[in-house]
């Protein structure tokens, strides 16, 4: 467990490092905090540059470590949110899509499973990274075994098309909800 704390402290620290940096709350408008970077480097000799350096480094450490104690409980809403954010934005990819054939709808379903798929691999590799080996192995397994069932319950579910146009759609829009739903499932399972 010390070994998930570790990863996943260090990981989300970057992470809200670099958000908390760029994002000004009160305008929603992306800034940059130029403050905790700003260093003295006017030097007359008696070590002020190298005193200016330090406070700056002893600054960033102790932001690090405020970041990391609230990192545990962070970076499951973090990955909720994104998760959540990620689910918003294909809603409203389909909301204003022009697919009219089955060809097109195919298209946007293969992006879909695509999306969704490219977050659970990033969520895998952070539990990967945090969590220990003995918690990640039997992890690894289920996710092998989840992979082929997931395949396994979209062709079975496109077989009602069997032979029809929209055989290969149901298929894509069944593995894409699974695979959504996977990625919700691991992170409410493994990130606490």
């Amino acid at each position: 467990m010390i070994h998930i704390k570790k990863g996943l402290i260090c990981s989300t620290a970057v992470l809200l490092l670099a958000v908390a940096g760029c994002q000004d709350d009160s305008t929603g408008e992306q800034s940059v905090d130029r403050s905790s970077t700003a260093v003295e480097t006017k030097d007359d000799g008696d070590g002020e540059e190298q005193e200016a350096v330090d406070e700056t480094v002893s600054s960033e450490e102790s932001k690090e470590e405020e970041i990391g104690e609230q990192t545990e409980s962070a970076m499951k809403e973090l990955y909720l949110k994104k998760l959540n954010q990620e689910e918003e934005d294909i809603r409203r990819m389909l909301d204003d899509s022009d697919a009219s054939t089955t060809l097109e709808m195919e298209e946007e379903q293969e992006k879909i499973v695509a999306r969704w798929d490219r977050w659970l691999n990033v969520i895998y590799s952070v539990l990967k990274e945090g969590l220990p080996p003995e918690e990640f192995t039997p992890l690894k397994e289920e996710q092998r075994k989840w992979i082929k069932v997931r395949d396994e319950k979209a062709e079975n579910a496109s077989k009602k098309y069997e032979g029809g146009t929209m055989e290969r759609l149901e298929f894509l829009a069944v593995k894409a909800e699974l695979t959504k739903v996977r990625a919700y499932a691991l992170v409410a399972k493994y990130m606490k």
